[in-house]
């Protein structure tokens, strides 16, 4: 009995000063390159977002769904070279995020492990992003500035309380601020909640689709995410866009700056726009997003 007494108060001291020891700095596992608007505006960066077309097969907006060769080597060969700017629906709205990024203060919420650059600041749980700069800010709550813009890619669908983040955003946003956020659609099918799972971060809990759309019956959590951000903002533009995924351009209600971009408004919500047809393979190679 005094054997295993003595044995229990060496555990809770134990116990004791491993509480005591700082957590752990947590980094994304890959680093990036810093992308800058030469780079998005220079012939390398489309001849990266081009490789691999055309090919065979017609894919649309669905590069993701079909795992294309394109898609497989932007997001896995040149994806540290390209950032957030390897989405198919990035590029199709660049010269919008551009604008809405250039001499602003711009929040990248959720950007750690793949950073937007242009002068943002990430809002993050990750201590170190992929750049190498330590992140200031884990909550956007806590960050000590209003940005006129907050941007995210491909982040929302992690978040389970996704109506209380949306409404802190807003809330941290400078009146007349923009969310420009981008997030994952349901015509991907790996990318559904429920399907989806990922061993760096948690799995998706969401699946996206905006309203008028006919998504097949039986989704797991499946939300009209233009519905939800009009909740607590003014919703501008939403509409699907290449990697089978979803543009949506938002106002915190208050006096700022005009209407992002000059075409796509209100009329767009809902409506999926058509690109030209390109053409490319199935490919056997796996993807993780």
């Amino acid at each position: 009995m005094f054997a295993l007494a003595k044995l229990r108060r060496s555990v809770r001291a134990l116990a004791r000063q491993v509480a005591r020891r700082p957590p752990a700095r947590r980094a994304a596992p890959r680093r990036c390159e810093p992308v800058d608007e030469a780079f998005l505006r220079s012939p390398a960066y489309a001849a990266e977002m081009n490789r691999h077309l055309p090919a065979p097969g017609a894919y649309d907006r669905h590069e993701a769904q079909h795992r294309t060769p394109s898609f497989v080597y932007r997001h896995h060969e040149a994806n540290h070279r390209l950032g957030p700017f390897r989405w198919r629906g990035i590029q199709e709205h660049l010269e919008l995020l551009l604008d809405a990024t250039r001499g602003r203060r711009v929040v990248d919420f959720g950007g750690g492990a793949c950073p937007l650059g242009l002068g943002s600041v990430v809002v993050d749980s990750l201590d170190v992003d992929a750049l190498g700069r330590p992140v200031r800010y884990p909550r956007i709550e806590e960050v000590d500035f209003a940005p006129d813009v907050v941007f995210t890619s491909h982040t929302l669908e992690h978040v389970e309380p996704l109506d209380r983040v949306l409404r802190a955003l807003r809330d941290a946003t400078a009146p007349g601020g923009a969310l420009i956020a981008h997030v994952p659609a349901y015509t991907c099918e790996r990318w559904r909640a429920g399907v989806h799972a990922n061993r760096l971060y948690n799995d998706h809990v969401w699946t996206f689709g905006l309203r008028g759309s006919r998504p097949p019956e039986g989704l797991e959590r499946y939300v009209e995410i233009d519905a939800l951000v009009e909740r607590d903002w003014r919703l501008e533009r939403a509409t699907y866009c290449g990697d089978d995924s979803i543009f949506l351009v938002a106002r915190r209600p208050g006096h700022g700056r005009g209407r992002l971009g000059t075409s796509g408004g209100p009329q767009d919500r809902g409506k999926t726009k058509r690109s030209p047809r390109r053409a490319a393979q199935r490919s056997a190679t796996s993807a993780r997003t």
